[in-house]
């Protein structure tokens, strides 16, 4: 394989990786400001997202009003690699460190013991997983994907635009599909 051929595939990991970030956190309602395959010191892409709601404090919150926020930002942080091994077949757990470090430290704020903790993210991630699987969600990440290797950076409104474009034209296509089917 070609140096160029190994780079283009690590960007478009990369990409798919970012673009899941982006389309768990669209789907889930947390808001991000932009996201990059723009390597820099700490990464070699990323999402950013909008500070914590000064009342998110999940420190002192009640469980039942920190539980549906913190499984938020859990899934949002295992989207980038549910959707990366989507794509490839297989974890790549160094790409996906920082991202998983922080899952857990969300996710500790609710579990008792280390092992509730890596239970629950796992099954948090298995949500995540499929709810990338699902073909609307999935075209929405190839999507932004194609358009994060072209751009390299996508603000938040763009990326949104995307997303809702690609979840339309694939609610468009399925219904056009069930008329014809229908019809014939």
């Amino acid at each position: 394989m070609t140096a160029s051929k190994i780079k283009a595939e690590r960007l478009l990991r990369i990409a798919y990786h970012e673009a899941g970030h982006a389309v768990v956190a669209y789907v889930l309602r947390r808001r991000f400001t932009n996201l990059s395959i723009i390597e820099d010191d700490d990464s070699l892409g990323h999402v950013s997202f909008a500070k914590h709601h000064p009342k998110f404090q999940p420190d002192v919150m009640s469980f039942d009003k920190a539980r549906p926020q913190i499984e938020k930002r859990v899934m949002v942080s295992a989207a980038g690699d549910a959707a990366e091994s989507l794509l490839t077949g297989r974890h790549n757990w160094l790409g996906a460190r920082q991202d998983m470090e922080n899952a857990h430290r969300m996710a500790g704020y609710l579990c008792g013991s280390p092992e509730e903790e890596t239970a629950y993210v796992r099954w948090l991630w298995i949500r995540t997983q499929n709810l990338l699987r699902h073909h609307v969600h999935w075209r929405a990440v190839e999507v932004l994907a194609a358009a994060l290797i072209e751009q390299k950076r996508i603000g938040q409104k763009e990326a949104r635009v995307i997303i809702r474009d690609a979840i339309d034209a694939y609610f468009a296509e399925h219904i056009a599909k069930v008329r014809a089917r229908k019809a014939a």
